[in-house]
This record gives structure tokens, sequence and C-alpha cells, in this order.
């Protein structure tokens, strides 16, 4: 579950999530697919792939602008203080330092085996793409050849739904919004995540919704489609859309929004482009805030 485990269980090699028999499958299906000339060859997991580590929340303050810095540093001080995220807190900076992952359970308890992964989508896969759920937030990455190391080539990419009403990792993370940041205060939390993770192009614990793709023979594209903030408010963590009545909306819809696009186009393994969002808003005239991209990275 969440915890620091160790690196030594995780590099064992002890930890299955396929095992021999599926691994073998995998790579077949996906040597025959990319032998027919098929562009892409897509795995759907249960759990995210890509190689997370938390970010040590005492760089937060490093993040703000000047004037907001005393401010930013009470945050992070009653963070610790509080009762209830304190010690998790306190956790997660030593999982940041000592670069130990937060969640066991997905592939990051599975080091070898994911590695047997990747070396599959790297001989195997003209554009290997992974689909995860599991975690109720949104993630979006750019999976490198050796993804525990954060380096080699790019070998495909992880695109992680998140839920359309449960609490992800926003339900313990401090509510900045309401420490005097307004919404700005999540899209630095995202770039906290980003800064510290290499791979990870994209993740968004505010906004709650669902993943539409579309894949041509030449690109495949992301939408992420998100309930409107005039039915999520600010914090969907807390006043999610399950508390919201069936028949308040038109024909059983939820109004929703595009709140972030990325495009992946064939023969260029592990790109993740942001690009203008789909015109999915006919029911929602103010569409969700959304993080912006990290500066040089997934600007399309």
């Amino acid at each position: 579950g969440f915890g620091a485990g160790n690196k030594a269980a995780r590099a064992s090699g002890e930890n299955e999530m396929l095992g021999d028999a599926q691994l073998q499958l995998l790579q077949d299906t996906f040597a025959q697919s990319k032998a027919d000339g098929k562009p892409w060859q897509m795995l759907t997991s249960g759990t995210v792939f890509g190689h997370y580590i938390f970010p040590n929340i005492l760089d937060f303050p490093d993040l703000v602008a000047e004037d907001q810095r005393v401010l930013a540093e009470l945050v992070t001080g009653a963070i610790f203080r509080d009762a209830t995220v304190g010690e998790a807190a306190k956790g997660f900076v030593a999982g940041s330092l000592y670069d130990i992952p937060v969640n066991a359970e997905a592939w990051d308890g599975y080091v070898v085996e994911r590695q047997k992964v990747l070396s599959i989508l790297e001989e195997h896969a003209s554009n290997g793409v992974v689909y995860s759920g599991d975690s109720h937030d949104a993630w979006a990455f750019s999976l490198f050849a050796d993804e525990e190391q954060q380096r080699g080539a790019r070998v495909g990419i992880n695109i992680c739904v998140p839920s359309v009403s449960a609490p992800g990792l926003g339900l313990g993370l401090p509510p900045l919004h309401e420490l005097g940041f307004g919404v700005e205060g999540w899209d630095l939390l995202h770039e906290l995540f980003t800064s510290r993770n290499p791979s990870l192009e994209y993740f968004n614990v505010k906004d709650k919704g669902f993943v539409r793709v579309r894949a041509t023979r030449t690109q495949h594209i992301s939408d992420y489609i998100y309930a409107t903030p005039d039915l999520a408010a600010l914090a969907p963590n807390r006043e999610t859309i399950q508390l919201q009545p069936y028949a308040a909306f038109p024909k059983g819809v939820a109004p929703h929004a595009c709140g972030a696009r990325f495009v992946t186009t064939a023969g260029q393994r592990g790109s993740l482009l942001r690009g203008p969002c789909a015109d999915v808003s006919a029911h929602t005239p103010h569409p969700p805030s959304t993080s912006a991209a990290p500066s040089g990275r997934g600007v399309m």
C-alpha cells in the first residue's frame, strides 16, 4: 500500500504484476502487431505505470513569488503540525530525500518486471501506450527506457485516468486555495510534482473526470475531460460529484469541459505535446482551471 518499503525489496524481482506467461504473451502480441505495420501497441494496466517520487514539501516556498514566500513557509509548517496529514508528510519528505516511491502497489513496487515491459516497448512496439487507472488522479508520463533511473531513450507514454468522483491524493494534500493562494495554488502543487519527476509531464489532483482517446495512424490524442468548477467547486476531493443529485443534470450528463490535451505523433515515441483542447463545452460555459505545462516541456 502507501508506504516507503525499501529499495532492496522493490529491486529483488520477487514481486510480479504479470508473471512470465503474460509477459511472453505481451511480447509476442506486440511483436506481431509491429510486424503487421500497426502504428500503436496498447497495454491497459490497473495501476500507474510511470515512476514517481513524492516531492519534498519543503521545496514549496521556492516555487512561489517572493511576496508569497512567508505565507508558503507558514503553510509548509502547518502541514507538518497537522494531526491528520503531518506524519504522512514527514514520510513523504523522507521518501523524496531517499528516492523511495510512495505507492508500492503501483508499478513502482514491481521494478524488475516494469523494466521487462519497458524493454518490450522499446524492442517490440512501434509506438507504445500504457493506460492506467486506480490512483483517482490524472497523470501523463513520457516513459524512459530506464524509468526507475529516469534516463535513456523515450519508449512510450503512460496515460493515467482520473476518477469521476472519488478522492485521490488531493484528499491528503493541503487545500492551498483555502490558504491564500487561490486556484493557482493547485498549479504550484502540480509544478512541485513535475519538477521532481522528469518523466511526469502532467499531474492534476484537483479536477475529476475521464480521458477520451482518439488514435489514428499518425496521432494518438488524449483529452482529459473534467467536470466544471461550478459543479465540483475548488476542491472536488471535498465536494465530490457524487454528492450532486442525479436529476440536477440535463439528461443525466454533468457539465464538463476539456482541461488538457496531449498529442503523441507516430514515430516519435514518448512524445507528449500539449495541444489545444477539444471543443466539448456545450454544457460548460466555464472550463476548469488546469496546470500550466512546465516551461519548455510538453508545449505545442
